[in-house]
């Protein structure tokens, strides 16, 4: 009976050693792996007490081996029972007791007989005696631990009411007690059958409560894994979602679902498939994925995209493994995917931000924070190529490092430090980006921009010298007036000495003399009177020729190379002619010992270059003149069109006349460039804005001398008392009668007394007092529309007012003149008929 009781114990310790392996097996676990090696090395244990039922008492090498392997059994089922409860024991404090215990053992069952013998014990009362001892200490440790983990039962029964806790304590009640009887049954000898049984009810008692246990464990612990994957999934920042290989898609996190656009309802119908939310042409590449899946259970993320709920394409970056070793249709593609909307947004900045400086024409630079450089684009590498430098750094501001420590510092830029490298000036603006601990730098070539500044500063100097040249000239062309007016009252005086009309002639001279001055001054100034209408520039330097070959003499040879056709342009012929005449004076005095000439005309399309011309593309007609002669040095060449700058000796240059070609060609809405270099001769041109209109052959007007009065009232507007003075004088000597007012307010007071006898109004256009001659003009002739008028003054007809009004050669007499020529134009328009372009209603 024993033997079968004994069987039926090693029966239920393998049983559930091996149930206990099973549960390791399905959830790994470190209590339920130390209680299956604890219960299966009882039933070794078990095994050897079988093989040794036969023998009562003495000693047996099986005995020691069970003995020791019960320290080993029991430590297990301490540190299983311990882990189960939620403890930790030591590795080292089991080293300790299995190591001290089994040397007790073996020593006691070794050396402690032959001591005793020795010691005059008989033999078989030496062993027993030290057997005794062995097992009171072998199950006193053992009923100690079986006591603590009937402690524990007891506390995780109170704790949680767990089933499996009552039948492990229940039943550990009597393990403990037969823990305690084993050494006294070896003493007392007394093996009963039942002592048995009752081992066979412990063992398969306590073995059901730690089965319960176990599994009420491992459940919990299974449910909390399933929660603790439930959590990571929906709390994962990335889309989760589980599908087989069909595309069925049995759960989702919710960032899967915002990733593309569905609701949870639109999952649990059954709506959503990842096959059907991929585009058409990922689907190949999904395919081979899948194959890889099939083989290797899981792949590497790849990129894709997927279909929103609004159509619209949603970048993802997609990672699957397996959730199991099948491989079939139905098998469960962990997924996790990534939305790279934003990354996708992002690297486009980044590229968009990259393309900037790459492609940018202009150069970009990028320094850190100790100056160095550290980036370059391809417009900077292309700027040393054409600058011929082979590095930046060497064309750097010498200030450039402090520049960049003092932008990180301040946070402010620093803009437009200018160098110089040879003809080109550059422009270097450096930007601090604070985040980076970086400064850009963005450079500008503005070697033209420099010029064309240069330019303009040149033409406001020049335009304030002309405004004061100007307003000097129309002041002393009054003064002439007075004077030639004077002087021809002598001349037609009563006979004179031969002395005094000598004296005249001289006077006479000196006063056209300054008239030509007056008039360069007013050509410089734009503000010359001038006759604008059609001309053919090639007829203006024809018409030339021989004048020119007489001022240039016969060391110096002239060549003519004009444009066939007519080169048309609107200009006033006499100025063009000064143009002319000035240039190739300089280009001969430039030539004392002789040399080459070249006049050249031709027409060409080409944008503006003054500020006053339209940058458009349009036809220019172009005026060379190139000499051969000593060249302009550069130093010099900024300064040659300004009013009385000469390089002559005194008294052989007055230093106007490129002046007055500059203002000449300013006032005909033109520019000039020039060209020199010392010792290679000067090449001026001039650029005229050109007129696609045929000129007819002009046909000659015969004057005839002018009449005198027959005592028409004329009524004389003159601010300047010179002028008004010897006006009054010559024509009452005409045979006139003259009204003389010093401004509009008093002109208006002798016509209200006047107005029946006044037949002509001779004014001057500008005039103080706030009524100007155009202004009396009109509002007498409101009031007598038959009253003629003739306009005067020392400026042009644009400055002087309204070019309709003021007709030259009709209506309109400019300073300074003859009295001749005052004699015949106030009878050409007394005589003439009164037109309509000379009646204007006033405020108009």
């Amino acid at each position: 009976m024993q033997a079968v009781i004994v069987q039926v114990i090693i029966m239920l310790h393998a049983a559930f050693g091996c149930m206990f392996l099973l549960m390791n097996w399905q959830h790994p676990a470190k209590f339920s792996r130390l209680i299956a090696q604890s219960w299966l090395l009882e039933a070794f244990r078990a095994g050897i007490v079988y093989a040794e039922l036969d023998r009562t008492g003495g000693f047996s090498h099986w005995h020691s081996l069970s003995d020791c392997l019960n320290l080993v059994a029991t430590w297990w089922l301490l540190a299983g029972c311990a882990d189960l409860v939620g403890a930790r024991l030591p590795a080292k404090l089991g080293k300790f007791y299995i190591g001290i215990g089994s040397g007790v053992i073996l020593a006691l069952r070794y050396l402690a007989p032959p001591a005793l013998e020795s010691a005059g014990v008989a033999a078989d009362q030496a062993i027993r005696w030290s057997l005794l001892v062995e097992l009171v200490l072998i199950f006193t440790t053992v009923t100690i631990a079986r006591v603590t983990i009937l402690v524990w039962f007891i506390g995780l029964w109170r704790r949680t009411r767990r089933p499996g806790t009552l039948p492990a304590i229940v039943f550990g009640v009597p393990y403990i007690a037969f823990g305690l009887a084993v050494p006294w049954q070896f003493y007392f000898g007394y093996y009963p059958e039942w002592i048995y049984l009752g081992w066979t009810l412990r063992v398969l008692g306590f073995s059901l409560g730690l089965v319960l246990l176990l599994s009420d464990r491992q459940l919990v612990a299974l449910r909390a894994s399933e929660a603790r994957v439930r959590r990571f999934i929906e709390s994962n920042i990335q889309g989760v979602l589980i599908c087989n290989f069909r595309g069925q898609i049995s759960d989702a996190n919710d960032a899967f679902l915002r990733i593309i656009g569905y609701t949870r309802a639109d999952l649990l119908a059954g709506r959503i498939n990842w096959q059907n939310l991929t585009p058409p042409e990922w689907a190949e590449l999904d395919r081979r994925v899948i194959d890889e899946l099939r083989t290797r259970g899981l792949c590497m993320p790849w990129e894709k995209e997927y279909f929103h709920k609004d159509g619209t394409r949603v970048p993802v970056l997609v990672g699957v493994a397996m959730l199991d070793d099948q491989r079939s249709e139905e098998s469960e593609a962990l997924a996790f995917v990534l939305d790279l909307s934003d990354r996708k947004k992002a690297e486009n900045r980044i590229r968009h931000l990259a393309n900037f400086p790459e492609l940018n024409p202009n150069p970009v630079l990028e320094f850190a924070a100790d100056g160095s450089l550290l980036y370059q684009n391809p417009a900077a590498e292309e700027m040393l190529r054409r600058l011929g430098q082979d590095r930046i750094e060497k064309m750097l501001p010498a200030e450039a490092g402090q520049v960049v420590t003092q932008c990180l510092s301040t946070g402010q830029p620093r803009l437009r430090l200018v160098t110089k490298h040879g003809k080109h000036t550059l422009s270097w603006s450096f930007y601090p980006i604070r985040q980076q601990q970086t400064v850009h730098c963005y450079i500008g070539d503005v070697t033209e921009r420099t010029l064309l500044e240069a330019q303009l500063r040149q033409s406001q100097k020049m335009e304030a010298v002309g405004q004061l040249a100007g307003g000097v000239a129309h002041d002393f062309n009054n003064l002439l007036t007075a004077i030639i007016g004077h002087l021809g009252l002598l001349q037609n005086g009563p006979a004179l000495p031969p002395e005094a009309q000598d004296s005249l002639a001289e006077i006479a001279k000196a006063a056209g003399r300054a008239t030509n001055l007056t008039n360069q001054l007013l050509a410089f100034s734009r503000l010359q009177v001038s006759s604008i209408q059609p001309l053919d520039l090639n007829e203006v330097v024809t018409n030339l020729g021989k004048m020119l070959r007489r001022l240039l003499g016969e060391d110096i040879a002239m060549h003519l190379d004009l444009a066939p056709g007519q080169l048309v342009f609107n200009g006033d012929a006499g100025m063009m002619e000064q143009v002319v005449l000035n240039l190739v004076v300089n280009a001969r005095d430039a030539m004392p010992a002789g040399g080459s000439l070249r006049i050249a005309t031709n027409s060409e399309r080409r944008p503006g270059r003054e500020a006053n011309v339209s940058a458009e593309v349009a036809s220019w007609l172009c005026l060379s003149v190139s000499d051969t002669g000593t060249g302009i040095p550069p130093e010099i060449l900024p300064k040659i069109f300004e009013p009385f700058f000469t390089t002559k000796e005194v008294g052989k240059g007055t230093g106007l006349g490129l002046a007055t070609v500059f203002g000449i060609v300013q006032q005909h809405h033109g520019w000039i460039d020039v060209e020199s270099e010392p010792g290679l001769g000067t090449t001026f041109r001039i650029f005229l804005p050109q007129q696609h209109v045929t000129l007819n052959e002009p046909s000659g007007q015969v004057r005839l001398p002018a009449a005198s009065g027959r005592g028409e009232v004329i009524l004389l507007v003159e601010d300047e008392p010179a002028v008004r003075e010897v006006g009054v004088k010559v024509l009452g000597r005409q045979g006139y009668k003259v009204l003389a007012a010093d401004n509009g307010r008093t002109a208006l007071d002798l016509w209200s007394v006047h107005r029946d006898e006044i037949a002509l109004l001779l004014t001057d256009v500008v005039m103080p007092g706030g009524v100007s001659g155009l202004e009396l003009a009109r509002r007498l002739q409101a009031e007598k529309p038959a009253l003629r008028v003739i306009y005067t003054s020392g400026y042009n007809r644009e400055v002087a007012g309204d070019e309709e009004a003021m007709r030259q050669g009709m209506n309109y007499l400019a300073k300074p003149y003859e009295i001749e020529r005052l004699f015949l134009l106030v009878r050409e328009v007394l005589d003439g008929p009164v037109t309509p372009a000379t009646i204007r209603p006033a405020g108009s």
